[in-house]
């Protein structure tokens, strides 16, 4: 099979992310980008990548020299812009939240199903080899049955990003939670599964001139009995004694952090946050050329948004 040309809707911090892994990637082309905005910048980009700038989505999209889109757009420009490039029988790598609206996701799904068009979602980090050998653990029973779960991220958000379009709620859909905290939100899932119950706090701890949450808190129990919560911290750059993926369990304990650990013995090394995508993205590639399915699916994708709407709902 020919390389599968792939095309970035996005011009922000993660669209050097995705050009990073793909271009890594022998079995892939990036041949153009485009944007919604920043046109100066667009044209820098492709000037300094040797690529294509499109003068809009719709360009990209209906362009016969791209196989595949790279979704990284505002959360807000999302929908419209899957349902053109599914149209245009365009596979699509979705960043998340893939939607913010779960009652989207059917129709979109039903729409690719139809084109034959695979809709990946961007969870970069359910690539991760230890993530998937903590999965692997946890499932073999080594450490028991699981009493506890823990996935806490803390870090800054730069002023300019959280009074950009992330700082808007109609624009992103919620603030630290829906944003860097689905991450954290899809790992748990991926690890452990869905939770019974959930509940979730939010604040607005330092960034109180945006109308979405700095700090979010979700507590969740599963119908094993195992409790677990996921934090996500924007309000500080401390929390190293707290933050990484914990599980707890009759027999043992892992976490990740620096690395896996197995009851205190080191497993292996943590992935960079590059090699995450560069994981993701030699999965759509495979995904594309032979159909393997995505570690974490639409479905995935929906049932996180659902949980993280669930928390919000908790805070009122």
């Amino acid at each position: 099979m020919a390389k599968i040309r792939i095309g970035i809707d996005g011009t922000g911090v993660i669209c050097h992310q995705h050009y990073n892994a793909f271009a890594a990637n022998p079995d892939v082309e990036i041949v153009g980008l485009c944007t919604h905005s920043n046109i100066s910048k667009l044209h820098e980009m492709c000037g300094s990548w040797g690529v294509r700038a499109f003068g809009s989505f719709s360009e990209m999209a209906s362009s016969p020299d791209i196989d595949a889109i790279v979704i990284a757009s505002i959360n807000s420009d999302h929908p419209a812009h899957i349902r053109e490039a599914t149209a245009n029988k365009k596979h699509l790598l979705i960043e998340k939240p893939v939607l913010t609206d779960p009652e989207l996701f059917d129709d979109i799904c039903a729409d690719a199903d139809r084109q034959g068009i695979i809709l990946f979602p961007g969870h970069n980090f359910a690539y991760r080899p230890e993530l998937n050998k903590a999965k692997e653990i946890v499932l073999s029973g080594e450490i028991g049955q699981t009493c506890y779960v823990s996935f806490v991220a803390t870090h800054l958000i730069a002023p300019q990003r959280a009074a950009g379009w992330r700082g808007d709620s109609s624009l992103s859909g919620g603030g630290a939670l829906m944003d860097s905290g689905f991450h954290l939100v899809y790992q748990m899932a991926h690890l452990k599964g869905y939770p019974k119950d959930v509940f979730g706090y939010c604040s607005s701890i330092v960034r109180k001139d945006t109308l979405v949450e700095d700090t979010a808190l979700v507590s969740v129990r599963y119908s094993d009995g195992t409790l677990g919560n996921v934090l996500q911290i924007w309000s500080s750059a401390h929390g190293s004694a707290v933050s990484g993926i914990h599980v707890v369990g009759t027999q043992g304990e892992l976490h990740i952090t620096d690395a896996l650990y197995l009851n205190g013995d080191r497993l292996m090394e943590a992935s960079t946050y590059a090699d995450t995508f560069r994981y993701q993205a030699e999965a759509f590639a495979a995904a594309i050329k032979s159909g393997t399915g995505p570690l974490s699916t639409m479905d995935d994708a929906k049932r996180c948004l659902e949980l993280i709407l669930h928390a919000y709902q908790g805070d009122r």
